[in-house]
């Protein structure tokens, strides 16, 4: 469904779904966070436009339209360094703020996920993978393939695995080596189960 709408819309339409998806939804959250009064009705919800949905649209939009050039990747570079270093940085002053509550920051809607997200993916569309051997770049395009299915399962396995991290965290592990442990934990099952399911006559052809 997603494949075929993606490919229903002109390159224009493209550039206002993802203005509306990653530069308002994605920013209106921090904002909010810092300054309350932002906070608008929350009747008024545009799900059609959610941020995850704007990442499927952004991948097919850089692999068919982007021409990559050095202004282009030095763009990239400086947008992914600056992403992580702000979350690192924001989330350092949460934790100082309210050390039970200070993940608001590891949150894939949000602009400084969703930079870093799509600045790294134009950096690997275009240029890390041409450093790579051609069983690295096999690697990284089959797994790529998982990468929608992943997306799919990661809630249900982030609600199943919460009690590891809770034993992990509570036995003394710092909460950043929990945290890393946690989400490699359910990018990897959630790439076995993708791999499974594949070999489902019909559900291949969604996942």
């Amino acid at each position: 469904i997603l494949q075929s709408l993606v490919k229903s819309l002109s390159r224009e339409k493209m550039v206002y779904f993802l203005i509306i998806s990653f530069i308002f939804l994605g920013t209106m959250p921090v904002l909010i966070h810092y300054y309350p009064s932002l906070n608008y009705n929350h009747d008024f919800m545009l799900y059609m436009f959610d941020p995850i949905i704007g990442y499927f649209l952004a991948g097919y939009f850089i692999d068919k339209y982007v021409e990559p050039t050095k202004k282009k990747t030095l763009i990239a570079y400086i947008v992914f360094v600056l992403s992580i270093v702000l979350s690192v940085v924001l989330t350092y002053f949460e934790y100082k703020k309210n050390n039970s509550q200070f993940l608001f920051f590891d949150n894939r809607s949000t602009i400084l996920i969703i930079a870093s997200s799509v600045s790294f993916f134009y950096l690997v569309r275009f240029y890390f993978k041409k450093g790579f051997s051609e069983r690295l770049n096999n690697i990284i395009h089959y797994v790529g393939g998982l990468t929608f299915g992943i997306y799919l399962l990661s809630d249900f396995f982030i609600q199943k695995y919460t009690f590891v991290g809770e034993f992990m965290y509570n036995n003394g592990i710092n909460k950043m080596i929990v945290l890393i442990f946690f989400e490699i934990l359910v990018f990897v099952t959630g790439m076995l189960v993708t791999l499974i399911l594949k070999k489902i006559p019909g559900l291949n052809k969604l996942l």
